[in-house]
């Protein structure tokens, strides 16, 4: 009987310690995928932001094609320095918009890669 009680416990204190593995393990995992979400999150702000300024120099673009065009029908944008700035704006606007989708991909990517990463690394046997 005592034999059959000692294996018991062994066998008991064996699954406390996978499971103790197994639970840093997740929870270093946890803390991981919360670091890049909360980085995610700052660049989606930054897009946002982006995006109402875009669309603040788009109506700023508007306005002053309907005032050009009410004082005179036939106004020449290509010449007029003022239109060509404003295009340029909203051209290095967007372009800032098109980095930060790209640093939200990479920074996704780089997450899926160390978590694949994580994962082969860690080698603890759940089973008995």
């Amino acid at each position: 009987m005592s034999d059959t009680f000692d294996n018991i416990l062994k066998q008991l204190s064996r699954w406390g310690e996978i499971v103790a593995d197994k639970s840093g393990f997740y929870f270093k995992k946890a803390m991981v995928k919360g670091g890049e979400l909360t980085k995610i999150g700052k660049v989606q702000i930054d897009i946002e932001k982006i995006k109402r300024e875009i669309n603040h120099k788009y109506t700023d673009l508007g306005q002053f094609v309907f005032q050009s065009m009410t004082e005179s029908p036939e106004f020449d944008f290509s010449s007029h320095d003022k239109f060509k700035m404003m295009m340029e704006d909203i051209r290095n606007i967007r372009s800032d918009l098109d980095e930060k989708y790209a640093e939200k991909t990479n920074i996704r990517r780089e997450g899926k890669a160390n978590e694949k990463a994580k994962e082969e690394e860690q080698d603890i046997p759940i089973g008995i």
